[in-house]
C-alpha cells in the first residue's frame, strides 16, 4: 500500500447500526462492514458487535475516525456570562444549559464544543457510555482513534474553508432528521434540531426558514448550504433559489474528517 495514498477508515455511529467504511485517495467512501442493533441495545451488547466488525474489517494497528449521527447527538447553543473565570467553569456553564434544554444528566453525556468566553458557541454531547464502549474496543484491538464528532460538524468542518457566504445558514437533512444552523462571520450562532418532518420539494423549506427567522429573531440568509444523505433526491435542489435565499448543495463525499472547530 503506498504511504502517499493510504486507506483511511471511518466507523459511522448511528441509532441502530454501525457502519465500517474506507475510502482512498479521493475516491467516494465505501461500505465494507456493517452491524445492526436494536436501539434499545446497551453499551454492554454494543461491544463485542463492535469488536466483531472491526476485527472482520480493520487491520491492527490502523487509525480510525468516528461520526456520529445527529440522531444520537444533542446539539445546543451556549451564551456565557461576563468574567467567566475559567475552562471549569465554561465547561458548568455548558453542562448546566445541556441540563436544562434536554432534562439529561449532564455526567452521561460528553460535551464537545467551540469554546468560547466571550461569544455565543455551538456545543454537543455525545451519549458517554457508547463513547467509552467505543474507545475501550480500539485500545483492546490496537486500533487508534483519529476522533470522534457529531455527524454535522464533521461536514461542517470539511466544507467550512470553502464556503464563501460567511454568513449563511447550514442545513443537514435527512428523512430521520433535521439540523439548522445559522452563521455570522464564518461561526454558527444559531442551530435547531428536529425529528421527522421529511421533506419531498425545495418549496417546503420557505416555511422552515421563516420559522427559523422568528425564532432567531435574524434576517434570512442570502444562502442556505444543504447537505444530505446520498440517497435522498434534494441532491438536485442545488441552484434554486427559496425567495431570496440560494440553494447550495454540499458535497457529501467530502464530510468525515476534521476536529470540533
Amino acid at each position: 500500500m503506498s504511504l502517499f495514498n493510504p486507506e483511511r477508515f471511518r466507523l459511522t455511529v448511528q441509532p441502530d447500526r454501525m457502519q465500517l467504511e474506507t475510502r482512498t485517495g479521493r475516491k467516494p467512501w465505501q461500505v465494507i462492514g456493517d452491524s445492526p442493533y436494536s436501539q434499545l441495545t446497551t453499551s454492554s451488547n454494543l461491544t463485542p458487535r463492535l469488536q466483531q466488525l472491526l476485527s472482520t474489517h480493520l487491520p491492527r494497528g490502523r487509525k480510525l475516525f468516528i461520526v456520529v449521527s445527529d440522531q444520537v447527538a444533542r446539539y445546543f447553543m451556549v451564551n456565557p456570562p461576563k468574567k467567566v473565570g475559567s475552562f471549569k467553569d465554561l465547561k458548568t456553564i455548558a453542562e448546566l444549559r445541556f441540563s436544562t434544554l434536554f432534562g439529561s444528566k449532564s455526567s452521561e453525556w460528553i460535551m464537545q464544543a467551540d469554546w468560547a468566553i466571550d461569544r455565543p458557541f455551538i456545543a454537543c454531547a455525545l451519549p458517554r457510555d457508547r463513547v467509552d464502549s467505543i474507545l475501550r474496543v480500539l485500545k483492546a484491538g490496537n486500533w487508534f482513534s483519529q476522533g470522534m464528532v457529531p455527524e454535522s460538524i464533521a461536514i461542517w468542518n470539511a466544507q467550512s474553508s470553502s464556503l464563501r457566504d460567511h454568513s449563511a445558514w447550514f442545513a443537514r437533512i435527512t428523512d430521520q432528521h433535521t439540523l439548522f444552523a445559522a452563521c455570522v462571520d464564518g461561526r454558527i450562532q444559531q442551530v435547531s434540531t428536529w425529528k421527522g418532518e421529511t421533506l419531498t420539494s425545495a418549496e417546503q423549506l420557505k416555511p422552515i426558514l421563516m420559522r427559523e427567522a422568528l425564532r432567531w429573531d435574524c434576517s434570512l440568509p442570502g444562502t442556505l448550504y444543504l447537505n444530505s444523505n446520498a440517497s435522498s433526491h434534494m441532491l438536485n435542489w442545488n441552484g434554486k433559489r427559496i425567495g431570496e435565499t440560494n440553494l447550495v448543495t454540499l458535497n457529501i463525499e467530502s464530510h468525515g474528517m476534521g476536529s470540533f472547530s
